[in-house]
Formats: structure tokens, sequence, C-alpha cells
């Protein structure tokens, strides 16, 4: 009898909807991945390797310290500068860090801050509000007034310096255009104890959004608005409560990031939200983002401190990024494509893992920082030293029809894309039946090279400025009822992005 044809597999969208960890013990279709570490969506939909992070100070802050906070000043005049904090310390400088610090004791690095009418104001709990305009030492700011907020939060937005107290219950108003002034006409305070609508709250965040002004508190979202139409945007004297949305809220003050100029996303209890969609869906559950990871979103979220998560949106690769330093991960969502169920297409990042992040006004660089010093957001290598980029599909079978025989793989293909006159290793690998070993095979990346058994495959430059795209097969071994698929890259000097790939399995028994 001939032998019984090799069944294919093409998987041409693989990974296309990002992680699924919600499932990843069920069948899942190929669009979807259960890993996909250190990897992004390029620009034509596929997973590839993320950039690097390159050091931008060579020499560290003083004792080499958590950086806490990175925020780019914008003057009204003049250029943009950077500050960051650490050591209980604020520095200037991106390539050559200088102390601004002056006679302040800060016992904390924890500050927001905000650029207000030309200059930076910075407040944290159990500190005084502080001011720098570009020149000199930070220095406090003495209210002509009224006294400044002594809390945790500052939103500069409609004119005015926004501060939440000690208690977390009133948000105190500067007057128009002046940060000295806390309790003429023009200035004032608002308190929201009685409006919370699931008991007593606090204050986490404040934010603009639409004309909004908007109070995320733990449990509660208050929404104010300007019935009036002010000129300014919002006029504090005319405000009012417009919308009060119970049982959802903010974990973390600096996981808030408008996106995309339409949207604002926070971390909340149950994983990344998005306020735009709870504002239009109200009843409907499905207001998480972040659904498709949720648990893993939460579980890391549950060991990190609220203080030390951090979070920033850079318009240009179209992500928003959630960093929980001390669990070793950012997760990335993707903004680019709203998937069907609503969620953003996530995956995540290991290896280098800062503990401040920051996007500047450009709306493409972004800066994070780690044990004293400042790193861009680019190139292709953490520093100098190589970190691996891994993928794995869910588990597969090779047609619903088939699914109760078992699959002998004889052949797997991988068609990919590499840019960059780097080296690297990639592994393509598979498994059955939910094992958590791999067979695996090895392949040599040089400078734009690939080789196969020592011989050079095929190459083809695409869409110019030096990409080439490969396909390798290895012959497959093994046999299961299930197949999960695999790459890992170890990437150094070169970007890498799946193509897709091709499997042919030989259909046995019934299991």
């Amino acid at each position: 009898m001939p032998a019984a044809p090799l069944q294919p597999l093409s998987l041409v969208v693989m990974g296309a909807r990002g992680l699924n960890l919600q499932s990843a013990s069920s069948l899942l279709e190929p669009s979807w991945a259960t890993k996909a570490t250190n990897m992004i969506f390029d620009q034509s939909g596929r997973l590839a390797s993320r950039s690097g992070w390159t050091v931008l100070n060579n020499t560290p802050m003083s004792g080499s310290p958590t950086v806490s906070q990175i925020f780019e000043y914008t003057p009204i005049s003049g250029s943009n500068q950077v500050i960051s904090t650490g050591g209980n310390k604020i520095y200037n400088g991106t390539t050559t860090l200088t102390d601004i610090t002056g006679a302040l004791t800060p016992s904390a690095d924890n500050w927001k801050f905000v650029n207000f009418n030309g200059n930076v104001y910075g407040l944290q709990a159990s500190h005084p509000l502080i001011v720098w305009n570009g020149t000199g030492n930070f220095t406090t700011v003495t209210a002509a007034s009224g006294t400044v907020p002594d809390g945790n939060e500052l939103l500069s937005a409609f004119g005015r310096l926004w501060g939440v107290d000690s208690t977390g219950q009133i948000i105190k108003y500067c007057n128009l255009l002046d940060a000295t002034n806390w309790n003429i006409t023009g200035a004032g305070s608002i308190n929201v104890t009685s409006i919370w609508g699931t008991g007593n709250d606090r204050i986490v965040a404040l934010a603009s959004y639409n004309n909004l002004l908007v109070v995320l508190g733990t449990r509660n979202i208050i929404l104010f608005e300007d019935g009036s139409g002010s000129k300014l945007g919002l006029d504090p004297n005319n405000i009012e409560v417009i919308d009060l949305i119970s049982g959802i809220g903010c974990v973390a003050r600096d996981t808030v990031q408008n996106v995309n100029g339409d949207d604002l996303v926070f971390l909340s209890a149950s994983g990344v939200t998005s306020l735009k969609r709870v504002i239009i869906e109200r009843s409907n559950a499905i207001r998480n983002i972040s659904l498709n990871v949720r648990d893993y979103v939460n579980a890391t979220a549950g060991s990190e401190l609220a203080s030390g998560l951090r979070s920033t949106y850079n318009a240009n690769n179209g992500f928003y990024l959630l960093l929980a330093p001390l669990s070793g991960v950012v997760f990335v969502f993707d903004t680019k494509l709203v998937l069907d169920d609503g969620t953003w297409r996530c995956t995540t990042w290991d290896s280098f893992i800062p503990t401040a992040l920051t996007t500047l006004s450009d709306s493409k660089t972004t800066y994070g920082g780690k044990a004293g010093q400042l790193f861009q957001y680019s190139g292709l290598s953490d520093n100098g030293a190589t970190y691996n980029a891994i993928y794995e599909s869910g588990w597969l079978d090779l047609d619903p029809q088939l699914r109760s025989r078992l699959k002998a793989l004889k052949r797997l293909e991988c068609v990919f894309a590499t840019y960059g006159a780097g080296s690297g290793v990639l592994t393509l690998k598979w498994a059955y039946d939910f094992a958590d070993s791999f067979n695996t095979s090895q392949y040599t990346l040089m400078a734009g090279v690939i080789a196969e058994y020592g011989i050079s495959e095929w190459g083809l430059d695409e869409w110019g400025g030096g990409q080439a795209l490969y396909n390798v097969e290895t012959p497959a071994s093994g046999s299961g009822q299930f197949i999960k698929i695999g790459a890992n890259v170890s990437i150094n000097n070169l970007q890498f992005a799946l193509q897709h790939m091709q499997l042919y399995a030989k259909v046995g028994r019934i299991v």
C-alpha cells in the first residue's frame, strides 16, 4: 500500500492575536500564543523581537540607587529637559546627571511631576509641593494664600494645578495659572467624601479626559464636567458630577495613561481597564482590555507594591507598557489593533526590567531607569547583552476532523524575517499532548545569512532597508494527539519577525 500522505497545517497568522493565558491549557487556534516573550507586533502585524535598551549615562547616580521616576520638563521656551529621581535625590540630564535636589530633604523618590505654566512641579505623600524652573535647584512652593496639597497625586489641567490632600478625600485646586494661591477667588477645593458610591474610598489618581476631570478611587470613578462650556475646558466654579461608576477603580497612580488621544487606560483590580469602554458599555461586564491574560496580570500586580507599578504609552510604537519591577515582567499591550472581543493584543518582556518608565513628548522615545542609570528603548541588544525572544503556540490539532487520531510530525518549516548585522541562534521546537518537554532543532543566524546543515539558505531583500526573508525546515520526530510548536531566538544586534510556519504530519490510529 502507498504511504499515507502528509497532512499539512499552515500557520499563517502565528500568534497574531497575542497571548491567551486564560485558555492556555485548552486547544487554541494558531492565531493565539501561550508565550510571546521579549516580542512586540511590528508594523506588518507579525510577532517580532522587541528593540533593546541602550544606556545613556555611563556614570550612574551616586550609589547606583533604584531609579523611581523619569519625567520630561517642557518649558514654555527653550529645550526640554529630563529629570529623574533615585536615592532621595532629584537629577537633571540624560548622558550626564546633575543633582538638583538643593536644600530639599526627600525621604522617598515616588514624586508625581507635572508641567505647569513654564515650570515643573512635584508632589508625593508626606512631602511639600516643590517647583523647578529649569535652572538651579528644586525649591519648596510657599503658598501666598491657603495651603498647598500634601497628598500623593498632582494633575496639571484646565489652567490649574489639582492636588490631593493627605486624607485622600479632598482635591485642592490653585488659582488660574498661579501655583502659589490656594485660597482666594479662583482657587478652592472639592471634598469627594460624600460622593463615593461604595461607602468610603480614597483618591488614587486624577486625570483629564475629553474635558472631564476624572477622579479614580480604589473602587469608584467620579466624572466631573463643566456644564456651562467654559473656554478653559473646565471651570471649577461650574463643575458638577455627571457620572459615578461604582465597583471599579484604580490600583496604582502611575498606571494611568492617555492613549491614542481618545481613551484613558489604568490598572484596576480586575486588570488593565479602558475608561472609554467603561463609559460606553456601562452595564456590560466586558471592560477589561487584558481579559486574555487577566489572571496573570492580577497575580503579578498583587505581588507588587502599588507605589512601584509604572506605565507609559508610546504612540509611535503603538504600545502601552505596564511595568511590574519586583516580578520582573513588562506587559506590552498593542494599541494598534482592537480584537473582536474588545481586548488588546498582549506580549511580555523579561530579562532587562527597568524600575521607571516614561515616553517623551515626541511620542516615540521611551526611557527606562535602573540602578542609577537611564536607558533608551533602542538598538538591537540590551546594552550589549544578548536576550531571548520566545514564541510558543497553544495546543493545536491539525484538523478538527482528525482530532481523535494520532499525528506523527515529520517536518517543520519556518519562514521569518531578520534585520541587522548581528548573530543569534534560532531554536525551533515542538511538543506533544500537554507535555512540558520539547523536541528541538537549532540554526545559526549570522549577519543576514542563515546556515542549515552547513549550507547557506536563500534570502530575499524584502521592502528594502536590509530586511531579509528566510525559510528553514527541519525533520521532526515523535507523535501525539495534539501538538505545540515554538521558536526561541537569541538576539544580539539582530531583529527577528515570525512570518509563518508549516507543519507536516502523518495521521495514524484513533487514540
